[in-house]
């Protein structure tokens, strides 16, 4: 299973309840919030690897074959725990997770983040 960083941001904002319009292109494309307009996401080369690649997929093929290792968190959940985390830290509470997950639905149409 796959997913990409604006798939994670799409999810993490709409989990907090804004969701993300994107514009631009490459180094020029921000995301955007859908209601006021503001800059919430832009691209900076410093994170960039040295030898960038299009994309990137882990394998645990071979943990799952000699360990009988199965995954046990989904990837909204993974971001749920995430972001719940960087929230506790700020002092701020996340709703609960079925609460983020009902801000969210994926549009069958582009596969985007849109509001529930």
């Amino acid at each position: 299973e796959q997913h990409s960083v604006r798939e994670f941001c799409e999810i993490a904002f709409a989990f907090a309840g804004r969701h993300i319009k994107w514009e631009g292109e490459g180094l020029n494309e921000k995301g955007v919030d859908k209601e006021t307009g503001k800059e919430l996401i832009s691209v900076s080369p410093v994170y960039f690897r040295p030898a960038e690649v299009e994309s990137l997929l882990g394998d645990a093929s071979k943990a799952k074959k000699l360990l009988g290792w199965e995954p046990t968190t989904t990837f909204y959940e993974l971001v749920y725990d995430m972001l719940r985390s960087s929230f506790e830290e700020v002092g701020l509470t996340l709703p609960s997770f079925d609460e983020c997950m009902r801000r969210v639905s994926l549009s069958p149409a582009d596969g985007r983040v849109q509001k529930a």
